[in-house]
């Protein structure tokens, strides 16, 4: 798929048409939840095999090295291994692109106060490229795209609900 003459950056996987995509774009961070992302996604994957995890961005050196390798070793080391696409840092000239093959961006946090005052970005990013978002919901703006077909809440530490949220869409999709 090519969005506003943006190329998919090298290393994006080939997939199948009916593959619904599932994107995290960005750092992984110490108030991200990534047990509870992990453990939805494999949950909707046992669901759905059309599933397909791609993450763009990675790491924050210097803030948190060690998130996003775990996430990595224990997707790899899954029964759905085959699924997870890790990009890593990718040009900001193909992320239009990158959004216009996701069908959902995925941003589970855990409850901090980071969740609750810090920016929204990536949830706005994909937002504004016309890609649905599934996120916990901490802050007034996230209170705010709720109300919004665009943005669908997940409770907090809930890996069923993110697993059902998920392939409710995919289904639908």
């Amino acid at each position: 798929s090519n969005r506003a003459g943006s190329q998919l950056p090298d290393g994006f996987p080939t997939l199948a048409a009916d593959s619904f995509v599932v994107l995290f774009a960005g750092g992984y961070n110490t108030w991200l939840d990534t047990e509870t992302m992990l453990n939805g996604l494999l949950r909707a994957m046992e669901e759905d095999h059309r599933i397909h995890f791609v993450s763009t961005g990675g790491a924050l050196r210097g803030h948190d090295e060690t998130s996003y390798q775990r996430f990595v070793e224990l997707a790899r080391g899954s029964a759905h291994q085959d699924r997870f696409h890790f990009c890593g840092w990718v040009p900001t000239d193909t992320l239009p692109a990158v959004y216009g093959r996701s069908q959902l961006g995925l941003f589970v946090d855990l409850p901090c106060y980071e969740a609750e005052f810090g920016a929204r970005t990536r949830v706005l990013e994909a937002m504004e490229s016309g890609v649905a978002v599934a996120g916990t919901d901490f802050c007034d703006q996230t209170h705010e795209l709720a109300q919004t077909d665009m943005f669908h809440s997940l409770p907090p530490q809930d890996p069923a609900a993110v697993a059902a949220l998920i392939t409710g869409l995919s289904t639908q999709w």
